[in-house]
């Protein structure tokens, strides 16, 4: 849980504050340790209020809950982020196979497969494409590694994020390819200008 900070103890009575915190390691219930506890607490000052009571589970969910609230934050962050990138691949992809449709339709009429277009288009996006995700998963992985030893290991789902990240690029670009090829017939006028 992060890097741990000396702490330092002292006396009550040289450093007064308002609010105490009591911790009571006990088998006992509750309710039972509640009781034993004021019982104490009024033998030793008769004039002080017993508040917010809480078990050791309590106290864990609690602070857990704010971690909870920082991971679902920076969960949303990172997938708007995601998203954000998706749609720049989407829309370059889109752009490269737009200004080639001429291309493509050209080769189509002069007889090229259609496993063959594919093939050309998906190694073209792949072209730009790899280096930025390859980039970006290296860059994540050395920022979260040696620049910032505060974040919490994620354990064994750490390498799936990383390749399901990595996949949604690829995928992502994989269908604009094919969708702004989308399997279009050339035109009468490029048979025959094939001919």
């Amino acid at each position: 849980m992060g890097n741990p900070r000396p702490q330092l103890f002292v006396p009550l009575t040289q450093n007064p504050v308002a609010n105490v915190l009591a911790i009571i390691r006990s088998s006992a219930p509750e309710p039972a340790m509640r009781k034993a506890f004021e019982a104490a607490l009024t033998d030793v000052d008769p004039d002080y209020v017993l508040t917010n009571v809480m078990t050791g589970d309590q106290l864990r969910r609690d602070s857990s809950g704010d971690l909870m609230v920082q991971g679902v934050m920076s969960a949303g962050a990172a997938s708007v982020a995601l998203l954000l990138a998706a749609l720049g691949v989407y829309g370059v992809i889109g752009l490269m196979v737009t200004t080639r449709t001429r291309e493509i339709g050209v080769r189509v009429a002069l007889g090229a497969s259609r496993l063959h277009i594919v093939r050309e288009v998906l190694a073209d996006s792949l072209k730009l494409v790899v280096p930025g995700v390859g980039g970006g998963v290296l860059l994540g992985m050395l920022w979260v590694r040696q620049l910032d030893p505060s974040w919490y290991s994620l354990g064994g789902v750490e390498p799936l994020i990383y390749v399901l990240a990595a996949g949604a690029a690829f995928g992502i670009a994989a269908s604009r390819a094919f969708r702004r090829r989308g399997g279009r017939r050339p035109s009468s006028r490029w048979r025959q200008f094939a001919q």
